[in-house]
């Protein structure tokens, strides 16, 4: 089961209606400005009351570890990776063409792979007192250790790897464009580079 920041057991049930004194104390305003407009509907989570005191010492330790900023940062880097993520994937169904939304799948692949251990290392690397992010920790350890992802990881840097090795060539003339497999020909990009560089330093020089 995937561990939770927010609770040390499954809540029975979330509450998706404010309580009736959230008005009364502004409470509705804070939560809306909070997450409203977030890409899931994340209110119900301050809906919720804490009853247990475990419960709530939980999740202070959880932010007492967030102090650390090196955490915090890498926490939000993957977030904003997950997201990113999606967005790749809602993109790929929009489009027709089998060898753009394979690119998009992939890229997408690569992305989660990135991410995951990227995170999985930070937390490798962090003091932390939280059972919350201990939890987590552990679970992403065992999950990148695990054989499902690293045929997904091996998989997804291979096809990265193949087609980053495939040199074709492209003739221009006009509104044509012909692709051709490469026969030797030079690459013009190191050289338009080149030049390009050359008439930088003539002009700062």
């Amino acid at each position: 089961m995937t561990p939770s920041l927010l609770w040390p057991t499954t809540p029975a049930s979330l509450v998706v209606e404010p309580p009736p004194f959230f008005p009364d104390l502004n409470l509705d305003r804070v939560v809306e400005k909070a997450v409203g407009g977030l890409e899931f509907d994340l209110r119900p989570l301050y809906y919720t009351p804490l009853h247990e005191p475990e419960a709530i010492r939980y999740r202070q330790a959880v932010f007492a570890d967030l102090a650390d900023p090196v955490l915090r940062e890498a926490l939000r880097a993957f977030v904003q990776a997950q997201q990113e993520l999606r967005r790749l994937l809602k993109l790929a169904q929009t489009l027709s063409n089998p060898y753009q939304q394979q690119g998009y799948f992939l890229e997408a692949a690569l992305l989660y792979v990135r991410s995951t251990r990227a995170l999985g290392q930070a937390l490798d690397g962090s003091c932390l007192a939280s059972e919350g992010l201990k939890r987590v920790r552990a679970f992403l350890a065992q999950y990148r250790a695990s054989a499902g992802f690293a045929a997904l990881a091996q998989e997804a840097q291979g096809l990265q790897a193949a087609l980053a090795a495939i040199r074709y060539t492209l003739h221009i003339q006009g509104d044509r464009v012909t692709v051709r497999a490469w026969a030797g020909e030079p690459d013009y990009q190191t050289e338009l580079e080149a030049a390009s560089a050359r008439a930088t330093r003539r002009t700062t020089g």
